[in-house]
């Protein structure tokens, strides 16, 4: 099980509300895909940072999720922030035909900008990814100790780019990170209200009834699952 903010990722032997079809476990992707970890179906602990092998179930986990058979978050609902990989997933230009990636990406954690969006014929959004190396000893030792080197203790490589185009209706949760003094928080929001901020090119948008704003167009910790971006949690950075 992977504890994503407010997003539990788990690894199980049921085939109900799973993403795609169950494939053996063996065949995850791994070795030179540092974003990834270890196969386990165990489904014991919440704390992993890592991909799991399917077959998976993607639910939301609140206090009362059970009472609500796993209802959708309201918007704006306060959810923990992202847990960034020490190295998101790793990026290959094989993978890459004209600037976009059109390869399934293994299953992982992915570092990513929103590029565009569009709704013809549906509606998607365009994230430009690249891998990051979060925290200030992972960061260092991939960049070196020099003055310019890992400011705010992030550091993203530019060596691979590539654009990867993401339906909305495979999305099941987006958070948005809170700009708020000394604090760190996130805010749910569906990501069918997701789209049209990021459509409209929105910075941040102000929680109603609430002296909040929340960041739209920051980084993106993206969850992809079996080719498909699953999740998109805001990553507050300084």
């Amino acid at each position: 099980m992977a504890g994503v903010g407010g997003l539990v990722v788990a690894a199980a032997n049921q085939t109900s509300n799973t993403t795609g079809t169950p494939t053996p476990a063996d065949t995850t992707p791994s070795g030179d895909n540092p974003g990834s970890a270890p196969s386990d179906t165990s489904s014991q602990s919440s704390d992993t940072v890592g991909t799991v092998a399917p077959p998976v179930t993607v639910h939301i986990e609140t206090e009362d999720s059970h009472d609500q058979g796993g209802a959708v978050l309201e918007d704006y609902t306060a959810v923990d922030p992202p847990e960034v990989p020490d190295v998101t997933a790793a990026l290959k230009y094989s993978w890459l035909k004209n600037g976009y990636f059109t390869e399934f990406l293994p299953d992982g954690y992915y570092w990513a900008y929103v590029d565009s969006s569009s709704d013809e014929p549906e509606r998607t959004i365009t994230f430009d990814l690249r891998q990051t190396y979060w925290g200030a000893e992972s960061c260092r030792a991939k960049f070196g100790d020099g003055p310019e080197a890992c400011l705010d203790d992030y550091g993203v490589d530019d060596s691979v780019t590539g654009l990867l185009k993401a339906p909305v209706a495979d999305m099941i949760f987006v958070s948005l990170p809170t700009l708020v003094s000394n604090e760190s928080g996130s805010r749910s929001i569906t990501p069918a209200n997701w789209w049209p901020l990021v459509n409209t090119n929105l910075a941040t948008v102000n929680i109603p009834d609430e002296d909040v704003e929340a960041v739209v167009n920051g980084p993106y910790l993206l969850t992809i699952i079996e080719g498909k971006v699953v999740a998109a949690e805001g990553i507050r950075v300084p």
